[in-house]
């Protein structure tokens, strides 16, 4: 009975909060953007997305090894699926969903693979702040020149403006 009206409640809120979402949506425009749509680019699109989850789930199997060995094939599904959960829910929840997954399918403590995910995600942002270091020298000067010719502008704009108050 319990089950019943838990999941009950859930698809009303879900149902609610889903016209809610979709109340003012423009279908028409959805259909002309799939007719305009270049589809050859889904094919090369797809193949790298399956190359850098093949490449995840190595590092994955390669940071587990010390306490389970499990291949990179076994873990593209439940990478995949971690995922898939971070895009629906909020705070990240599909890397616990990931931990609890892998320690299901592997009959292993989840512990472990969300230690091993906390290890993903600190390497990640060591390769992100590379690629900001070797970034920020390469794009520096033409950034500065940038953001001073906004200045000159934004300041030439703001003259004029008070000049045009002044005349007025």
């Amino acid at each position: 009975m319990k089950k019943t009206l838990n999941l009950s409640l859930g698809l009303g809120v879900s149902g609610v909060c889903l016209w809610m979402a979709l109340r003012h949506f423009q279908w028409q425009d959805l259909q002309s953007a799939i007719a305009q749509a270049s589809w050859i680019w889904l094919i090369p699109t797809s193949l790298v997305y399956i190359v850098v989850f093949f490449l995840r789930s190595w590092r994955w199997s390669f940071l587990l090894r010390s306490v389970v060995r499990v291949g990179p094939c076994r873990l593209f599904p439940i990478l995949t699926f971690g995922y898939f959960v971070n895009n629906i829910l909020p705070a990240r929840a599909g890397e616990f969903a990931r931990a609890f997954a892998g320690a299901h399918a592997t009959q292993s403590r989840p512990t472990a693979f969300l230690g091993s995910i906390v290890m993903e995600r600190a390497f990640d942002l060591m390769g992100l702040a590379l690629v900001l270091a070797v970034s920020i020298p390469v794009l520096a000067e033409h950034l500065w020149w940038s953001f001073s010719s906004l200045l000159q502008k934004a300041g030439g704009v703001a003259l004029s403006k008070s000049g045009e108050g002044m005349i007025a």
